[in-house]
């Protein structure tokens, strides 16, 4: 009696069969993770910008305040393809303390992030609403 050895055409299609179910459970769920992961790289390459902004400006003695449409806020929203909007202005005072505050983002894609800034040193969350 001879026996070959290998998979009959059955057990491939079976095995094949499985692959893409798996492939179309587990592909959407990676894909959606890798979109949120870049729009937190725009938010946090955004507060990057700006804070450096408040740096500058609080080490030469100023005031800064982010209200809607600051030139700085525009600015940084525009090169990191965001819609910015605050509604209560959000002040860094040159001794260090901050008024608390939210800064709303809006991606090209429609989602919203949040940044809150703590009183009274400014700490900053950011979270995807």
């Amino acid at each position: 009696m001879i026996r070959h050895k290998g998979f009959t055409l059955i057990e491939l299609l079976v095995v094949m069969a499985l692959l893409a179910i798996t492939a179309a459970v587990v592909v959407p769920g990676l894909w959606g993770q890798y979109t949120r992961f870049q729009e937190q790289q725009q938010v946090e390459q955004f507060w990057q910008q700006v804070s450096a902004h408040i740096r500058h400006e609080r080490r030469q003695g100023h005031n800064v305040t982010l209200r809607q449409n600051t030139d700085v806020l525009e600015q940084a929203a525009a090169r990191h393809e965001l819609v910015a909007s605050i509604k209560v202005p959000v002040m860094f005072r040159s001794d260090g303390m901050v008024s608390g505050g939210e800064i709303n983002l809006t991606t090209a894609a429609g989602r919203h992030w949040v940044i809150f800034v703590l009183m009274p040193d400014g700490e900053v969350l950011i979270e995807k609403r």
